[in-house]
């Protein structure tokens, strides 16, 4: 179950980060030092959200870090099973019914 966690998050991961710092695709391949430190610290400090407000909360939690986005989808497992974000938020709620507690929790080698 921990596996199906994680490829769930890396859509949303993947997105909000890009989101957040407004960079293209092409700035991503030429990062300074220090601006590689910066999106490792978001990525880190909004994995960490994440985790706690899932684990607190339960799986409705992840629609509040889901991006409107038009280029979000989520993969799981190598299948594309949401192309949007609308569509993610619609099934949430089913999702939430089948789990009764979830407790995400990351290790240090996760970027």
């Amino acid at each position: 179950m921990r596996l199906r966690h994680w490829v769930l998050l890396i859509p949303v991961v993947t997105s909000t980060v890009c989101q957040m710092r407004g960079d293209s695709a092409a700035n991503f391949q030429s990062l300074t030092p220090a601006r590689r430190a910066a999106i490792e610290s978001d990525v880190r400090r909004f994995v960490l959200a994440v985790a706690h407000d899932v684990t607190q909360e339960g799986p409705l939690a992840w629609r509040t870090h889901f991006s409107d986005n038009p280029s979000f989808f989520m993969a799981v497992n190598g299948q594309l099973a949401f192309p949007n974000g609308q569509a993610a938020a619609q099934a949430i709620p089913e999702i939430a019914r089948q789990f009764k507690h979830i407790e995400l929790r990351w290790g240090d080698d996760l970027l």
